[in-house]
């Protein structure tokens, strides 16, 4: 049981490589009204600040503590996920808009990934603790990262709904508050 909650627990961080960074150029070129050169830029912006959000991450979690900041980055991730896919998709003319709310976004992942293997290895015991870790992010990122860019590119078409990676993004979030609740209780058992 255990196992399966600590896959759910990194849902929306792992959705977030398959979709925003294996899925995103497609969406942009049929989605969006961006260019190949804005769309690798927009990438590499975010592929740089995602480790600056994990050294935040260290830092926030050092300070405050790493449950509450896993949960709270979590729900942020939640709530500004469809705000930022309708930034992307509005055809706005601002460039800066566009990438200074993706990067938040890879900022915001990049601290979910820092506090993620944290907090992955306080839930198991220590006689198996990184193998179960290890099995877990593996796990995870085969169905949540693997599958996600299929799933995109198979419901795309046929629903039309071009906010619809945000909205799967965002469950995926849900999911990962929701294993993190469910862990909790059952550690304090």
């Amino acid at each position: 049981m255990m196992m399966l909650l600590s896959v759910l627990t990194m849902s929306g961080t792992v959705t977030y490589f398959g979709i925003c960074i294996a899925y995103l150029p497609i969406y942009c070129r049929d989605y969006c009204a961006s260019n190949t050169l804005q769309i690798v830029t927009l990438l590499l912006c975010m592929s740089i600040t995602m480790p600056l959000g994990e050294i935040v991450g260290g830092l926030l979690s050092d300070l405050f503590g790493y449950k509450k900041v896993y949960f709270a980055v979590s729900v942020v991730a939640i709530i500004s996920v469809i705000p930022i896919f309708m930034v992307l998709t509005c055809g706005s003319s601002d460039v800066l808009i566009i990438y200074g709310s993706m990067i938040f976004y890879a900022f915001m992942i990049g601290i979910s990934l820092a506090i993620m293997m944290r907090y992955l290895t306080e839930i198991f015991p220590v006689e198996v603790r990184y193998s179960c870790v290890a099995i877990s992010l593996n796990v995870a990122f085969a169905i949540f990262a693997g599958l996600s860019p299929v799933v995109m590119a198979t419901l795309m078409p046929l629903f039309e709904v071009t906010l619809l990676p945000a909205y799967i993004m965002a469950m995926a979030f849900i999911v990962q508050v929701v294993a993190l609740v469910l862990i909790e209780r059952k550690i304090k058992r």
